[in-house]
């Protein structure tokens, strides 16, 4: 009769080494799984995953003095940028206005002047923001320090960018403007004070910001 070898024992210090590379081979395969649904779209059981997303539509076309709006391309979701665009105005210096836009699909974050028409000739300019209602915004941008304002052509430039925030996520309203009012830089710097004049415009075109999915 053949007998097999007897198996040397196993000191303490191997077993635990073996239950040690078993738990860890345990663990390895655990944290694969768990991750699997991420590597699939995050949709946590089979569906496509979608994120939702700022979009602005402009409307209206310029004719004659006006301002329209355009899509500033902020290139997140979350964040939409409405630049502001003056078309055909002589001498502007000043800009009054008061927008109104969906505060359930967006808040209203900031107002810049960066980049405006108004900041020609190394000009700074003033921007004051005021959140007067829900859904309601009151701004102005004027040139600080210049004496005369700037000429646009018909092909327009930029005036302010508005900047929102996504707090919804869907649905869509208009953004409009209540009040819109450009001032020219007021009577010859021999007339103290001068007197500024609003410039007569024919149309202020707002848009559509809503929320898609993607």
């Amino acid at each position: 009769m053949t007998r097999e070898a007897k198996q040397p024992d196993r000191t303490g210090d191997e077993r635990w080494r073996e239950l040690a590379h078993l738990a860890a081979v345990v663990l390895t395969v655990g944290l694969l799984t768990g991750l699997s649904p991420a590597c699939g779209g995050g949709d946590n059981g089979g569906g496509t995953s979608t994120t939702p997303c700022l979009q602005y539509e402009s409307s209206g076309v310029p004719n004659g003095i006006s301002v329209t709006t355009v899509d500033g391309d902020s290139g997140e979701c979350d964040f939409l940028f409405v630049d502001l665009i003056v078309h055909d105005v002589q001498d502007l210096y000043t800009a009054n206005i008061v927008a109104t836009y969906p505060s359930s699909v967006v808040r209203f974050s900031s107002a810049t002047g960066l980049d405006s028409v108004l900041t020609l000739d190394n000009t700074a300019v003033d921007v004051e923001v005021r959140v007067t209602g829900s859904g309601e915004v009151t701004l102005a941008i004027t040139r600080v320090g210049a004496d005369a304002g700037v000429n646009v052509d018909a092909a327009g430039a930029k005036l302010i960018r508005l900047v929102f925030t996504r707090v919804g996520s869907s649905g869509s309203g208009d953004l409009a403007f209540t009040t819109g009012e450009l001032i020219d830089s007021g009577d010859p710097p021999q007339q103290i004070p001068p007197q500024q004049i609003p410039i007569p415009i024919t149309s202020w075109f707002g848009g559509t910001i809503g929320i898609i999915q993607i």
